[in-house]
């Protein structure tokens, strides 16, 4: 089977030759929808089970997530990314200047921030963490860069990161971002950087700057813990959405199943529940459940047997659910009872 790359702003197509499937492939969709929004907008004539992609090959998910497909593109999906950003641009460019603004009442004059979630948090720019830099700059003044590797500046533009008051940069493989980005934002004496910035980053910036830099992480955190509204409500949504899969457990969790198959019909649940990516699904029976982390296997789940089941997703609106609920399929041993 032949496929051909089709690039839209936010996202990577790939489509068979026969014209009988597409295959969601880019990031972007596991923080940007649903599987009830991909339903709406995708023609669904030779698909059963719409589902965006997490991490890793597009068709699978860790311990056997299942595959998705869809067949035709809609202007309508182009439309609800650039919704997206609109409805958070005022919240964007606020929280960069609550950064300038917390940075002015500290003895440091600059913060760096590479991708991951403060990054996301801040600009709703989902950048891909690669070995070639991506970082954003805020001085106290509230003056504001980005610089990407010049492959990524049509994603930072879909993004709209000029659009936030942001001057964008990009670079050539033959450039050194460090000089570049440094040649823009002048020469910061006391900077900052967020903690999780890869190791490589900061003593590439470090190395640039010709001095030591200092952890950002109570500055961001002291921001990103003051919700406003708009933030309380997405936090509620996604705790309902997580309460929803745990109220229909039963219909999955019984004797004589594998965790593993339990595991898949709790991933598509989340997804059905309005998550737009799994992050995790645990489920331990037994003695499974004496390890906090152990995910999926095959062990068949038995009769009065206690079942951890702890699972979390990510909600269009990046936030995300995470709760752990025991259960017994069946009436559970007495000293099991006792000790709950």
């Amino acid at each position: 089977m032949s496929y051909q790359a089709i690039t839209f702003p936010q996202f990577i197509i790939l489509h068979t030759k026969e014209q009988k499937a597409l295959y969601v492939c880019s990031k972007q969709l596991r923080k940007g929808l649903t599987k009830k929004l991909l339903s709406n907008i995708f023609n669904n004539k030779y698909n059963t089970n719409i589902m965006p992609f997490t991490k890793g090959d597009p068709n699978i998910w860790r311990n056997g997530r299942p595959k998705g497909a869809a067949n035709k593109i809609s202007e309508e999906l182009r439309e609800s990314f650039a919704q997206m950003l609109d409805n958070n641009m005022e919240h964007f460019e606020e929280w960069i200047a609550r950064v300038a603004q917390q940075l002015a009442q500290t003895e440091h004059d600059i913060i760096f921030v590479t991708p991951g979630a403060d990054l996301r948090y801040l600009t709703g720019y989902d950048a891909l963490p690669l070995e070639r830099l991506t970082c954003l700059a805020v001085r106290t003044t509230g003056e504001a860069w980005m610089i990407v590797p010049t492959l990524e500046k049509p994603s930072a533009l879909a993004h709209k990161v000029p659009d936030m008051g942001i001057e964008l940069l990009d670079w050539q493989e033959t450039q050194n971002p460090y000089s570049l980005l440094l040649s823009a934002v002048g020469q910061p004496q006391r900077p900052l950087v967020n903690n999780l910035m890869w190791v490589e980053k900061a003593y590439g910036l470090r190395g640039a700057l010709g001095h030591e830099v200092g952890l950002a992480g109570k500055l961001l955190s002291d921001i990103r813990e003051v919700k406003n509204a708009d933030e309380v409500a997405h936090l509620h949504a996604a705790g309902a959405a997580i309460d929803e899969v745990h109220e229909n457990m039963h219909k999955w969790l019984r004797p004589g199943r594998t965790e593993r198959e339990v595991g898949r019909d709790i991933a598509e649940a989340i997804l059905a529940a309005g998550h737009a990516q799994v992050d995790f699904v645990i489920v331990a029976s037994g003695p499974n459940g004496a390890s906090p982390h152990h995910e999926l296997s095959d062990r068949v789940i038995q009769v009065g047997e206690p079942v951890v089941v702890d699972i979390g997703g990510t909600m269009p609106s990046g936030y995300c659910s995470d709760c752990t609920r025991m259960y017994s399929c069946g009436a559970p041993p007495n000293e099991y009872l006792d000790y709950y």
